[in-house]
């Protein structure tokens, strides 16, 4: 059994591993170290940061912990021209989808507070990619940066719709729900319907269009938001809210 954690933007993401499979997973609003009272010290722990990391607090936390880093050697080749700076999320997201679609051309978008968008070769080689915002910084920023537009978020979305039911041409992994939006809303008579329809139209026409300038043979959709663009695709995806976690289990038992 192994613990992951991951310390992202906005969330911690904490769940035991056991031969690939997550077996428990929380999710904390931030991070505190209060967090691993309650987690075992003697299982092997792998910890990913966006953040600073508290590595004295953790090291003297856990018995045997890894701390992934752009040093620590993975089972795929990274090709990023400064490993220093990529975000390990990003990494451990193209481990997970090569361990589970290897020798295939692959495609990941990761929507969380960024919208992540990275390729792996058929050769098992990261080839980078590209980082845009995310869906709520953007009804942030068309908030912020203007005198009169209304914040639209999380309320305004639900009142949406939720299908809670996946197309066919969508293969999902941990029940997560889809909650398809754009396409579902009529030409927009006011301004909120108007940033509803234009920042996730938006983001479906950046999907489409990354999908039919490099015509992966896998794709993947991963992190908080997938569950708002999971019908956007216009071809065949690959669901899974654990992505990340999977590929960190997946680096953890690379270096045992």
């Amino acid at each position: 059994m192994n613990l992951i954690v991951d310390i992202g933007n906005t969330n911690t993401k904490v769940a035991h591993c056991d031969n690939g499979e997550v077996i428990t997973f929380d999710c904390y609003d931030d991070f505190a170290e209060e967090i691993f009272n309650s987690y075992t010290a003697q299982c092997p722990v792998i910890v990913s940061s966006t953040k600073i990391l508290p590595k004295e607090f953790l090291q003297s936390r856990f018995e045997k912990i890894l701390v992934f880093d752009h040093k620590t050697p993975i089972p795929i080749k990274n090709l990023y021209d400064t490993p220093e700076t990529l975000g390990m999320d990003r990494l451990a997201a193209a481990v997970g989808a090569w361990e589970q679609a290897p020798e295939s051309e692959i495609l990941i978008f990761d929507f969380g507070t960024a919208i992540t968008i990275d390729r792996v070769s058929k050769r098992g080689e990261y080839l980078g990619g590209a980082i845009a915002p995310g869906m709520g910084m953007r009804f942030a920023a068309l908030h912020h940066f203007t005198d009169r537009l209304p914040l639209v978020g999380a309320g305004e979305l639900a009142g949406q719709g939720d299908s809670g039911v996946f197309t066919s041409k969508v293969v999902v992994d941990n029940n997560t729900k889809a909650c398809p939006l754009a396409h579902l809303l009529p030409p927009p008579k006011n301004t909120t319907a108007a940033i509803l329809h234009g920042v996730i139209k938006g983001i479906e026409h950046e999907i489409n269009g990354y999908i039919e300038e490099i015509s992966p043979e896998k794709i993947f959709f991963t992190g908080g938001d997938a569950k708002y663009f999971v019908n956007s695709a216009k071809k065949p995806i690959f669901a899974d809210y654990h992505l990340v976690i999977k590929g960190l289990d997946r680096i953890l038992n690379y270096n045992a």
